[in-house]
């Protein structure tokens, strides 16, 4: 008889351990599952896009308006679109292009935006692309640095710092006649610009 009791107590005393150890398996894989759950992965295209090497054409307010430039990497396998721009130096920014027209290289406003390729770059420099800043309210000072937000086609945002540079180029005709900015072509059209 008291071998059967023990019996009985050895059995109880098995299944108690390795329901435990069992509780603790389960545990310890559903903190990993809750851990994995948590973990966030960007997947903007904003973070595919890595800016280097960014400057603007110191400028005062009567000259109107000036340019950003930047070099573009996109880390990424799809083509990354960028949209719009916005800076801290105005509330009137484009991204322009130059175009070709009577002979002579004129910007306009780059109608489609602008396209990083995948795993390539896109430099925006004088004579090219550019970030167009009309409206300057204040002095663009050579040595401060100003911020540039690009916004891309999924809305994600790219900021990086210029830096205002003393450059004698960039002064190109602007073609007011394809301005999306209604009277932007009567304020800027044909005028100089920093293109």
């Amino acid at each position: 008889m008291k071998s059967i009791r023990i019996a009985a107590v050895a059995s109880v005393f098995v299944l108690l351990v390795s329901g435990c150890s069992a509780g603790e398996e389960g545990d310890s894989s559903g903190s990993e599952s809750t851990t994995a759950g948590t973990e966030s992965v960007d997947e903007s295209q904003a973070a595919a896009i890595t800016a280097t090497d960014g400057w603007v054409k110191a400028a005062a307010p009567e000259e109107m308006m000036t340019a950003a430039f930047v070099v573009l990497q996109n880390d990424s396998d799809a083509d990354v679109h960028v949209k719009s721009a916005s800076t801290d130096m105005s509330d009137e920014t484009e991204l322009h292009e130059m175009i070709e027209q009577n002979g002579e290289m004129v910007m306009q406003e780059a109608q489609g935006g602008l396209t990083i390729p995948a795993g390539g770059s896109l430099e925006l420099e004088p004579g090219g692309f550019h970030i167009m800043i009309m409206g300057l309210s204040d002095d663009v000072v050579v040595g401060e640095t100003y911020a540039v937000t690009l916004t891309l086609d999924d809305d994600s945002e790219v900021t990086f710092d210029v830096i205002a540079k003393d450059f004698a180029g960039a002064n190109e005709e602007y073609d007011g006649g394809h301005d999306a900015g209604g009277d932007h072509g009567a304020d800027h059209g044909n005028s100089n610009a920093d293109g």
